[in-house]
């Protein structure tokens, strides 16, 4: 079988994949940590890339995690609760891709709260 390099997904596909998501973890609407998406501003992204070239890091890992009472320190209070992810770079220790547990990076924005230009 050919190994399939393309990386990206057409719009099509990536509205089927997020709605498909929604009707799973929103069910009827009431599901309180339904969280449709995590915007991370270009800065973290880019501190984050010079990071990984820094470490000589082979990756970077993205958790699915949740917000708790405790755990939001400096976050709107309507974070409680919601789903968010957690990145985390890692590197080849024998052959694999291994957790660098000293950078793990999060404090997305996230919708809903502040859903403003998502389009999918």
């Amino acid at each position: 079988m050919k190994e399939n390099k393309d990386t990206t997904v057409s719009k099509e596909i990536a509205e089927k994949m997020v709605q498909a998501y929604a009707d799973e973890e929103n069910g009827v609407g009431l599901n309180p940590a339904y969280t449709k998406c995590a915007w991370f501003p270009a800065d973290q992204i880019i501190k984050i890339a010079d990071s990984l070239k820094e470490n000589k890091a082979d990756g970077l890992r993205i958790y699915f995690a949740r917000y708790l009472s405790d755990t939001i320190e400096g976050l709107p209070q309507s974070y409680e609760g919601k789903n968010t992810l957690l990145l985390v770079q890692t590197s080849e220790v024998n052959g694999t891709s291994t957790d660098n547990l000293n950078t793990i990076e999060n404090r997305a924005t996230l919708c809903p709260d502040d859903c403003d230009g998502t389009g999918l």
